[in-house]
């Protein structure tokens, strides 16, 4: 059975600059203390820009490793380099080759960079977490009428009875929906539950072993899921381009940062199929 630990919350009001220019970078993730040469001492945080031709450095403690890895504005990782705890290690040199075209995946990929560096506490996760599925952490569901498709929620989980519950609103107005027990089959695909169109921080509860599973949860009649999940699958293929490049936390992170971002910033890539307030 799959599990995926606590998600972060998320903050709506955020105010986002326009797509960078061609040859910025953004750091994706980074552990220990870096700081640019020639600026000033302050460390270099997670979602922060950076330019073609900045040198990265490594400032230690003497205690525990370093590691930075930046992405152009395309995803593209084009800096990762590791420190060791003691000892020296080469600064790291930002090269970022030519220009990219600004589509949706680079036009969200800015906005989810700038939600990390504005609000780290909120959306960023620990590096504790330890997640070994981030494409588990979220998920597309089609809701029709007063029931839900639930065949998305409940991939890869085993025959039984779970709690299931919707949290409230992540991308706009809205209650929480209160738990439901869902007898789940392997046969089982829809639920009757009412719930708007919208995100969701989403726990599943197994009555069994009291076990919680959580993940983000977009709601959408038929059509409108369909086109959220093209335009996120693009998403989760950049991701996997980066294979042991990034961590697996650090890929559920920016997995879930996608998705709010495709539900509050994404126009006709994932529409809102009911006239919902976002």
């Amino acid at each position: 059975m799959r599990g995926f630990p606590f998600a972060w919350l998320v903050c709506a009001g955020i105010t986002f600059s326009a797509a960078a220019d061609a040859q910025t970078g953004y750091v994706l993730e980074v552990q220990g203390r870096w700081v640019k040469e020639g600026a000033d001492s302050d460390a270099i945080a997670q979602g922060q820009s950076v330019k073609n031709g900045d040198v990265l450095r490594w400032v230690s403690d003497g205690r525990n490793p370093g590691l930075i890895v930046v992405a152009s504005g395309a995803g593209e990782v084009v800096v990762r380099r590791t420190c060791p705890a003691q000892g020296n290690c080469e600064s790291a040199k930002v090269s970022i080759a030519q220009a990219h075209s600004q589509g949706l995946l680079e036009r969200l990929f800015a906005a989810v960079m700038s939600r990390f560096q504005q609000e780290p506490a909120t959306f960023v996760s620990p590096n504790t977490r330890g997640e070994d599925d981030f494409e588990g952490v979220v998920n597309v569901i089609v809701r029709r009428g007063k029931s839900l498709d639930v065949t998305e929620l409940f991939r890869d989980f085993e025959d039984g009875t779970y709690w299931l519950q919707f949290g409230k609103r992540l991308d706009g107005r809205g209650q929480a929906i209160a738990p439901v027990l869902v007898k789940f089959e392997s046969a089982t695909t829809s639920v009757a539950i009412d719930l708007p169109s919208g995100l969701y921080r989403t726990t599943i509860r197994s009555f069994a072993t009291q076990a919680i599973y959580e993940s983000w949860t977009l709601a959408r009649t038929e059509s409108a899921a369909r086109t959220c999940r093209r335009a996120l699958s693009d998403a989760c293929s950049l991701a996997r381009r980066w294979g042991d490049k990034v961590t697996e936390h650090n890929k559920g992170d920016f997995i879930r940062g996608y998705l709010y971002s495709l539900a509050i910033d994404g126009g006709d890539a994932c529409p809102a199929d009911d006239g919902t307030p976002r």
